[in-house]
């Protein structure tokens, strides 16, 4: 993430913007520093500071991480559901407690889903 590597967020102007780059480009410029790795370390905030100020080149990389972020919470909201599902077919009192609990985890509701699975042909139980 670039915003990340300039400590700066995704709002931010062209003067945290730059700010956030000569923070950083004192540090790892390799006049200043003796480490091997500073030459790459410069190239790479150098590539970021002149992709985030290109404004054009910014609108393109926001959206693609609101793309990115719209696909991770699609694949959340299938989880989800499908491990509510799950609830639902082992009876009322897990469905219950998945409904109350909505900040509960895909992994919870997994296990729980797994520990509670009955034999087909059982009736649903109270839990």
């Amino acid at each position: 993430r670039w915003y990340e590597l300039l400590a700066v967020r995704r709002t931010a102007n062209a003067k945290a913007l730059r700010e956030g780059y000569r923070r950083l480009a004192v540090r790892v410029h390799p006049d200043k520093t003796r480490d091997h790795r500073a030459d790459r370390a410069f190239t790479a905030l150098r590539e970021t500071y002149n992709l985030l100020s290109d404004a054009g080149e910014r609108r393109r990389y926001d959206s693609k991480l609101a793309a990115e972020a719209a696909k991770r919470r699609k694949r959340r909201q299938e989880q989800r559901a499908l491990a509510w599902r799950g609830c639902r077919r082992l009876g009322h009192g897990v469905a219950v407690f998945a409904a109350r609990n909505k900040r509960v985890s895909v992994a919870v509701l997994l296990v729980i889903t797994l520990l509670f699975r009955r034999p087909p042909g059982d009736p649903p139980s109270e839990i």
